[in-house]
């Protein structure tokens, strides 16, 4: 006979959690550079493209319909070491010949010290209140000493699924929380980065560690023995 494993103060430790405010989405530089995050550019709002947490610097870029954006950099492209781009929605001009589009893309050349590529952003336009104002990349890669970068940290799934196994005996199975992680655990066995897919399902890290902490426990010989008759 097993007996469950609820913690109570997990619906404390859940309601403690600071409301969400960032307007920050982090996003790989592949798939980015791949066409495959949409960027929206919110009026009044705008948005920013943020390459300095990778080894990447933007050499040149343009805007396939620039009738209804502006595009500034941290510094002239021309002088190298441009890393934030910044598209800020106007009013719609009229370039002769050229047609003004609901939609377009952002193309930018980026560089670092081995290579260079092409990245094409797609973009599309909101009068909504913003979900994300900024787009992070990252490249994926360690950091000069050999340390990960934090936007890179991980948690162990196993034992977030053992954690969240445990407190859905006391949440409940259609709690928001529990459906949202397990979606999570869905997504990361599926390839996608942790931190992206915790980003997009909402969930705060914070709660992904407190989790990991209690199915580490959880899975432990001596645990499992305390609990079996």
């Amino acid at each position: 006979m097993k007996v469950p494993f609820c913690i109570p103060w997990l619906f404390v430790f859940i309601l403690s959690l600071p409301a969400r405010a960032s307007l920050v989405k982090e996003a790989e530089l592949t798939p980015s550079c791949d066409g495959e995050v949409p960027v929206t550019v919110y009026r009044g709002m705008g948005a920013v493209i943020d390459f300095t947490e990778t080894d990447f610097v933007v050499r040149r870029a343009w805007l396939g319909d620039p009738s209804r954006l502006t595009l500034d950099t941290d510094r002239p492209m021309e002088q190298g070491g441009s890393r934030v781009v910044y598209l800020r929605a106007i009013e719609t001009l009229d370039f002769e010949g050229l047609p003004s589009t609901s939609t377009t893309v952002l193309t930018a050349i980026v560089s670092d010290l081995d290579s260079e590529r092409t990245c094409q952003f797609p973009i599309s336009y909101s009068d909504g209140n913003p979900e994300y104002t900024s787009i992070r990349l990252i490249d994926g890669q360690e950091r000069d000493g050999g340390t990960a970068s934090p936007l890179l940290a991980t948690v162990d799934i196993n034992n977030v699924e053992a954690g969240i196994n445990s407190n859905a005996t006391t949440l409940g199975e259609d709690s928001l929380i529990v459906v949202q992680v397990r979606s999570f655990i869905d997504e990361v066995r599926s390839g996608k980065v942790q931190r992206i897919a915790a980003q997009e399902l909402d969930i705060q890290w914070v709660l992904l560690e407190e989790l990991e902490r209690q199915g580490a426990l959880i899975n432990t010989p001596a645990y499992r023995q305390t609990i079996s008759l």
